[in-house]
């Protein structure tokens, strides 16, 4: 059974936001996408195969089989939307997974708007080199809607 399985079509529909509000938060919170960022979403996608929570993997894999990948970016990105749809998707999620999968999704999820944020800029957040204080705030934000527990033992790529 695939992970797809577990949700109806309205509902996988829904979760497809998911890694696009992520970077969206994140990438936005310094007022604009830059080059950077938009690069680490394509890279996202490009290893999407190799991520280690199957949830994540499932969705990204599964993005990728849009049509209008780009349509489907302006559709997802904003952070009002993002902050609103929160409360409703994770307790979609905690209901159909297991905490173990949703605790994966959520820490894979984060370390892709980390790597977005980590991607360009000047920081000056203990976050990373390159986090910018916006962004650091963002990421904070993204770990108390979702109730990520971070750092996570495994997370990236497999």
């Amino acid at each position: 059974m695939s992970i797809k399985e577990k949700f109806t079509a309205a509902e996988w529909n829904s979760l497809k936001a998911l890694p696009f509000q992520f970077f969206s938060f994140v990438a936005l919170a310094d007022g604009e996408v830059d080059d950077e960022e938009f690069e680490q979403l394509r890279e996202q996608f490009r290893n999407a195969a190799f991520v280690k929570s199957i949830v994540h993997r499932e969705l990204l894999l599964d993005i990728l089989q849009h049509d209008d990948l780009m349509a489907l970016l302006k559709a997802n990105i904003g952070r009002t939307a993002a902050v609103k749809a929160a409360p409703g998707l994770k307790s979609l999620l905690t209901r159909k997974l297991g905490d173990a999968d949703y605790s994966l999704f959520m820490s894979s999820l984060f370390y892709s708007a980390y790597e977005t944020a980590n991607a360009s800029g000047v920081g000056n957040s203990g976050q990373g080199a390159k986090v910018s204080r916006e962004e650091d705030f963002a990421l904070d934000v993204l770990l108390g809607l979702y109730e990520i527990k971070w750092p996570p033992e495994n997370i990236g790529t497999s």
